[in-house]
């Protein structure tokens, strides 16, 4: 199999070359149509699910219900099926025409895309049958996953896993390594039959079902020497975003370090290297793309010749008995395929230079073009806050004044506390529901009173110099902040959200300064009491999941989590008229891709690393300072 792959890769070579005018043409004619009617189609499956949900589903446990739900799962299977076809259509007709020149009778773009169309309903019956078998695959698993979860796991919160029993954890971290594996393989193994099954469908005419059970039979004993070909496919396909990104980034450092600040020739130098990134990235997806299909179109004629070869052995009579060995029909080659796999005698004509040339000039402007409206969006002006999150957290014990003093002192504009109620009413600063890890006592806040809980310790397992911190009354803070630093609050609201969102507007109003205060949370029912009671406080909903579209949320910002927080969302967001906090942005990286992203919060554990950021871009020149907005732009 070694030599048959190495020969394959040589004549997928030749293939790309003989083909190139066909292929680009029908990347042309997918992309117009993923555009007019496949995008939008997942859009509406989007849609739908979040209406059929009767709303959105926006916190942790309204995701989860409504993905095992009867909807949910029709939303996933309608969404994943829309997907595959999605993926299916771009391949097939490169497949098409990857076949047609195989086997000497080449075929155009526009009679590449008839073929594809024509077995749309196969197509989309394999998508079918391929988004099936991966839930019916990953139910158990899933089911497993849940069990380990409630009998092992879900009597302690998250950090007591990481402090009070290492045991569980480590059981824990073990049965999600082994399910993670064994997830990865039966999905591979799905995948692996489906790729193969497309070009069963589109040239040998088969039906999804018929082309699933024909490829089975045609991946024995084959599987993970094949498999192992695709996963380093699909490894360089991914790589390869990374590659280009670092590689821009590289070259624009070596440019701009050797051209004078303010020189004439730093915007063209720009402008060429976006527009450079632009086609090489264009380029490296369709390639990338194009020799995944020929790939597999020249293993499946491999493998199907082997196959055909080792019947025909089958068929000759054993010795002596003058009978022949059965093969199963299901097995054995269809009747209706198309001839042998030898290139064509006659290549197909070669695109002539006056069509490389032409070609690559339109490419060129478009770049260009595309460079330029990149650019005309990028604000040169960095508007973003910063918010200490529980305080400077990094260095402190979290939501105690030492903290917030020191946000004040590391220039943050903002300071994030979480506040609960106390059994007896009084607003405090506490993350938890109970006070084990901060405090070391097995209860929870609001089953005490505040009179029980002022005197305990809650710095020493941070650091024993902060041994006489307390848990500070939301009042105190208020009075602190009060012309220094802006409040962000968030409301933990576990039993009463109205009592809760009552006695914090009025700690507000009768300690501190409503106008510099925001409050967030995760609960839209305690924000909207929040509302009633003081519409001029800002209020902002936190996003750790969702499904559905956020931005109609009847909120000022959305606090949302930084794996969350996606070009798109930011700029839907945006227009939808909302700020972006993110949370929570440790790295300095990270911070500065968000900064040119055009977020307008970013909520950190080291406000000082943040502020340092700002202050050294506020120092930057104007095409210094391009020049890192082009590097995050090429790494988002």
């Amino acid at each position: 199999m070694g030599s048959i792959t190495t020969n394959v890769m040589g004549e997928v070579l030749r293939d790309l070359r003989r083909t190139l005018r066909p292929l680009l043409l029908y990347n042309g004619f997918f992309a117009v149509i993923n555009f007019l009617l496949l995008t939008p189609l997942l859009a509406w499956a989007v849609s739908f699910a979040a209406a059929s949900s009767r709303g959105l589903s926006i916190s942790n446990g309204e995701v989860f219900s409504f993905l095992l739900s009867l909807r949910g799962v029709l939303f996933l299977l309608l969404a994943g099926t829309l997907t595959a076809v999605t993926l299916y259509v771009k391949h097939a007709g490169m497949m098409v025409i990857a076949w047609a020149n195989m086997t000497g009778q080449p075929v155009s773009a526009v009679g590449a895309l008839g073929a594809v169309l024509r077995r749309l309903p196969g197509l989309t019956l394999l998508g079918c049958y391929h988004v099936a078998a991966h839930a019916i695959l990953l139910a158990p698993l899933v089911v497993l996953g849940m069990l380990v979860y409630e009998f092992g796991l879900a009597s302690m919160r998250v950090y007591l896993l990481f402090q009070a029993n290492p045991v569980a954890r480590w059981i824990g971290l073990t049965a999600v390594v082994l399910l993670s594996a064994a997830a990865l393989a039966t999905h591979g193994a799905v995948y692996l039959h489906w790729v193969f099954s497309l070009p069963a469908l589109l040239v040998d005419g088969l039906s999804a079902g018929s082309a699933l059970a024909y490829t089975h039979g045609l991946l024995k004993g084959t599987r993970r020497r094949i498999g192992a070909v695709v996963f380093l496919l699909w490894s360089a396909i991914v790589l390869l975003p990374l590659i280009l990104g670092h590689g821009f980034h590289a070259m624009g450092g070596a440019i701009f370090t050797r051209l004078p600040e303010g020189h004439r020739l730093v915007l063209p130098a720009v402008m060429a290297m976006m527009a450079g990134y632009v086609a090489v990235s264009f380029c490296g997806e369709f390639l990338s793309v194009a020799a995944v299909s020929m790939t597999i179109t020249r293993l499946y004629a491999v493998l199907r010749q082997t196959r055909d070869a080792k019947q025909a052995k089958t068929a000759i009579p054993a010795a002596g008995t003058g009978q022949e060995e059965s093969v199963p029909i299901q097995e054995t080659a269809p009747a209706s395929r198309a001839g042998g796999f030898e290139p064509a005698s006659r290549p197909p004509s070669q695109p002539s230079l006056k069509e490389v040339i032409a070609f690559l000039m339109i490419a060129a402007v478009m770049s260009l073009a595309t460079a330029g409206g990149i650019l005309g969006n990028f604000d040169l002006h960095d508007n973003v806050r910063i918010t200490a999150h529980r305080g400077s957290s990094w260095s402190n014990p979290e939501n105690t004044l030492a903290a917030i003093r020191h946000a004040v002192e590391e220039g943050a504009d903002y300071v994030e506390v979480d506040v609960r109620l106390t059994a007896d009413g009084h607003p405090v600063l506490l993350h938890d529901a109970d006070l084990f890890r901060v405090a070391g006592v097995r209860r929870n806040v609001s089953d005490l009173t505040y009179e029980q809980i002022k005197g305990l310790d809650v710095g020493s397992w941070f650091a024993p110099r902060f041994q006489d911190e307390r848990i500070p009354l939301l009042s105190d803070v208020a009075a602190f902040c009060k012309g220094r630093i802006k409040l962000n609050i968030e409301l933990k609201a576990d039993a009463d959200p109205g009592r809760l969102a009552e006695r914090v507007v009025q700690t507000l109003h009768e300690h501190g300064e409503p106008r510099e205060c925001i409050i967030s949370s995760a609960s839209i029912r305690v924000l909207e009491h929040v509302s009633e009671l003081d519409p001029d406080i800002p209020i902002g909903f936190i996003i750790s999941q969702s499904i559905g579209d956020v931005t109609t949320l009847a909120v000022d910002f959305l606090s949302i989590s930084a794996r969350q927080a996606t070009p798109g969302l930011i700029d839907a967001a945006r227009i939808a008229g909302k700020e972006v906090h993110v949370w929570t942005v440790n790295r300095p990286r990270q911070m500065t891709q968000f900064i040119d992203l055009g977020v307008d919060n970013i909520i950190t554990d080291m406000p000082s690393v943040a502020r340092a950021i700002l202050e050294q871009r506020a120092t930057m020149s104007s095409e210094a300072l391009l020049l890192i907005k082009v590097r995050n732009w090429f790494l988002r």
